[in-house]
């Protein structure tokens, strides 16, 4: 007999809130001693950044959150680089300064990184808490850009609808792409995709989820071709071509 597949989540409502701090660092789950970072927040982070505004306890929301009962986009809104620097990380008598890589984020042009973030869930009442607490400037947790030292600002920009695009459709899609979902329908000069490859989330008991590869789109956005993956998003003068995390 065969088993049934789970229901994915399909948005309805959307709350989108911008994440904006001077630096950030979202570790990649690559690296083991040099600290290398992805240049937006993975699904996870983003999934602990919402229970830190709302106050969940660790390691309770993985499965609230799950990539399957919940809607996720993001949208850097600001031209970024990447920098390392050197930590000392230890310092131990044997060995002395342990010296380590840390790669950030940085805004290309001096000012803060911005990213657009996203959300929806099936719960009701958790998205009416999330709404009004980023409305009222308030979080349970400070929220950060990664690295808790990285404290970071959330400013509430809107709730919209969301609306699945038929498979098949072309759209231009200004969100971070998810690789599986769609395929890229024509390419137009000066785009550059920056991939990355990252985990979607995590099980009860923080068991690890699926990886999957992602691309940060510059210079252009590129035109994909929906396969189940792309969402317009209806804000009150903005229609955002979204691809779900």
């Amino acid at each position: 007999m065969s088993m049934a597949s789970t229901p994915i989540f399909e948005p309805g409502t959307v709350l989108a809130f911008d994440l904006q701090g001077p630096m950030a660092h979202f570790r990649d789950m690559q690296t083991n001693s040099s600290c290398l970072t992805y240049p937006f927040p993975p699904p996870t982070a983003i999934s602990g950044l919402v229970a830190g505004i709302l106050g969940m306890d660790k390691g309770s929301y993985h499965e609230i959150f799950a990539p399957d009962k919940c809607f996720m986009a993001l949208e850097p809104k600001v031209p970024m680089r990447k920098a390392i620097f050197t930590v000392n990380y230890q310092v131990t008598f044997e060995t002395g300064v342990t010296q380590i890589p840390f790669e950030v984020m940085l805004p290309e042009n001096g000012d803060e990184i911005i990213y657009r973030l996203f959300f929806s869930c099936d719960d009701a009442t958790i998205m009416e808490k999330l709404r009004s607490m980023i409305l009222d400037g308030k979080a349970i947790y400070p929220p950060c850009m990664g690295s808790a030292g990285f404290l970071a600002t959330v400013v509430y920009f809107g709730e919209g609808e969301a609306s699945k695009v038929p498979d098949g459709t072309e759209v231009e899609v200004s969100t971070v792409l998810r690789a599986s979902g769609l395929e890229l329908a024509s390419w137009t000069s000066g785009i550059k995709l920056m991939p990355a490859f990252m985990r979607r989330g995590f099980g009860a008991g923080r068991k690890p989820g699926a990886a999957e590869k992602y691309f940060l789109a510059t210079g252009n956005h590129p035109v994909v071709r929906a396969i189940g993956n792309l969402y317009d998003l209806a804000f009150k003068d903005l229609i955002v071509h979204s691809c779900r995390m």
